[in-house]
């Protein structure tokens, strides 16, 4: 009988670099930790909210977005893009930030094959950058709905200069700044 064991190893490894995925590029610490700064001294309802709007407006745009691509509408597609590219940006969500800027790209590439190909281009770049978006997304969304669920900032990344009951550990420093990937 085969053991259950590399599967564990595995489903753990992958576990792991989805926690570092989530702490090294999926949300800019410094633009986070601004937020969290503007909660009052004993109360996290300021930035919980925020990102319960965040997310809303995310889920509402990502469901629009399904649409525009099912109808093949570059345009739509490229400024509900556009729109959760600066949502995101604003509360910190630095991948989802970079996936819109290239989906856009992949619609701009589309495009100009549609019009200089007659029509025959094809949208699988599309396809895959936006599955890539939605990825981006749920692991950002499972980081943010641990924050709201806690108030604190989770166990996978601490922010510089956090301070007492926001998630600060003892030897956080500037210096861990979050590297995003390329792709």
């Amino acid at each position: 009988m085969p053991s259950t064991e590399p599967a564990a190893t595995i489903q753990q490894a992958r576990q792991r670099q989805q926690q570092q995925r989530t702490s090294d590029g999926i949300i800019d610490r410094r633009v986070f930790q601004s937020v969290v700064d503007l909660n009052d001294q004993d109360s996290t309802d300021f930035s919980t909210q925020m990102v319960n709007t965040y997310l809303a407006v995310a889920n509402s745009t990502l469901v629009d977005m399904d649409q525009a691509l099912g109808n093949k509408d570059g345009p739509k597609l490229s400024l509900l893009a556009i729109s959760l590219q600066d949502t995101s940006d604003a509360i910190g969500v630095t991948e989802v930030r970079q996936s819109c800027t290239r989906l856009q790209d992949a619609i701009r590439a589309w495009t100009e094959t549609e019009t200089n190909a007659g029509g025959t281009g094809s949208i699988d770049g599309i396809i895959a950058a936006y599955g890539q978006l939605k990825d981006d997304f749920t692991t950002a969304k499972s980081w943010l709905t641990r924050y709201v669920e806690t108030g604190n900032v989770p166990d996978d990344w601490v922010a510089p200069g956090s301070g007492p009951g926001r998630g600060a550990t003892a030897g956080a420093n500037s210096e861990s700044v979050p590297e995003t990937r390329s792709s």
